[in-house]
């Protein structure tokens, strides 16, 4: 698999992820509300696509099938990866709210731990992310999104794995109750950094 795929499929994974937090790369401590689903679709400049499905069977508890298909390459299985993330605490040590995320990746056989943690105001939140996954450097991100221009909310992201550093702005629109639009840009800002603009939608119901 060359740099070109890899590069790829870590921007297409990087976009698909959480239901609340899409277009960014960093989780939400939430999870969907118990009983609901949600689904998620992702298409870059490169003309990659990525989706999501995502379902509540048990209150504070998501369980989610994210997929990437790098362009010019076929629908595999076993390149499904598994996710489980709950919410630990709302409103606990320093007032902020908490969650974990567990990933499993079907086709390296391995398991990823991301620790969530939310500041949440009546006109931003603020998430922060302790990714650890194996064979890649531990990966911090830090995300804000601005609430006081609805159906429009800014995001925008700073995510850090080991010397290489990348931005993120974007926005999402709220076509209908449960129905999202967004679009973004990541770029460079320091080591061997990626660039991308893609856009995607998401729905709950």
């Amino acid at each position: 698999m060359n740099r070109s795929i890899i590069l790829a499929g870590t921007i297409l994974f990087v976009c698909v992820a959480s239901f609340a937090a899409r277009p960014l790369g960093a989780d939400d401590y939430a999870t969907l509300e118990k009983g609901k689903s949600g689904f998620e679709l992702g298409f870059d400049n490169n003309q990659n696509l990525a989706f999501s499905v995502k379902h509540a069977p048990l209150k504070d508890v998501e369980l989610s099938a994210e997929y990437a298909i790098p362009n010019g390459t076929s629908f595999a299985f076993d390149q499904v990866v598994i996710n489980a993330k709950v919410t630990l605490a709302e409103k606990s040590l320093a007032g902020l709210d908490y969650g974990l995320k567990v990933k499993y990746g079907n086709a390296t056989k391995t398991i990823g731990l991301t620790g969530i943690a939310t500041l949440q105001n009546k006109s931003f939140n603020v998430h922060g992310n302790v990714s650890c996954l194996p064979n890649v450097p531990l990966t911090f991100l830090v995300a804000g999104e601005l609430e006081t221009l609805e159906p429009i909310e800014p995001v925008g992201e700073l995510s850090v794995a080991g010397a290489d550093i990348n931005g993120l702005v974007g926005l999402r629109y709220e076509l209908s109750e449960g129905n999202t639009f967004d679009a973004a840009a990541i770029f460079p800002v320091a080591g061997a950094g990626i660039s991308s603009q893609f856009i995607g939608f998401t729905s709950e119901f």
